[in-house]
């Protein structure tokens, strides 16, 4: 195995984007959510903590200002952090950059195949690494996986950086962020 970049995760803030998903979002046969990238702009996060990455239970990824202010600093192209109206100091963080993950890794378990929306209602990896199919290691910037984990509408990509962008991240101060590896099988 070769090691091309890192996973990030955080800690989950005590709350969920949505209370519920309009049926017209949601497939009519599982109930998940169709459009990942949805999201509550009148949301308001929980718990404040200190963590400058946080996850909704619903799988949603929450920045902090200053991680917010590290991605500009950068200038990543295709990674948003979009805006919520009542909560100023927090983000929704979304990419563009897209990374095929391994779906022949001996981790990845995935069940209840949805022939309607054609995912899967359930999808875990056994790993806190995270496995892809590239061949060179991941450039500086914030991408994600092509596979969504989790459990029906709990389900979110896996987030990843190139090797430099954590050493940059950990010198610019962003805190509580659990670094996995991400390696090429």
């Amino acid at each position: 195995m070769k090691l091309v970049g890192y996973r990030i995760s955080g800690f989950d803030n005590g709350t969920c984007m949505f209370d519920a998903y309009p049926s017209n979002s949601t497939c009519s046969k599982c109930g998940m959510r169709l459009d990942l990238l949805a999201y509550n702009p009148l949301y308001v996060s929980g718990k404040f903590r200190r963590s400058s990455l946080l996850y909704t239970y619903d799988g949603f990824p929450i920045v902090s200002q200053q991680f917010k202010d590290f991605i500009e600093l950068q200038g990543f192209p295709n990674v948003d952090c979009h805006a919520f109206v009542n909560d100023p100091r927090r983000f929704f963080l979304t990419s563009k950059n897209i990374v095929p993950y391994d779906c022949n890794s001996p981790y990845l378990e995935r069940d209840e195949y949805c022939s309607a929306c054609e995912r899967f209602v359930s999808v875990a990896t056994g790993s806190k690494n995270a496995f892809v199919t590239l061949r060179e290691p991941l450039p500086n910037g914030i991408f994600q996986t092509d596979l969504t984990f989790g459990h029906q509408n709990e389900q979110s990509p896996i987030l990843l950086v190139g090797i430099e962008t954590k050493r940059l991240m950990e010198k610019f101060g962003l805190r509580g962020i659990s670094y996995g590896r991400a390696y090429r099988r």
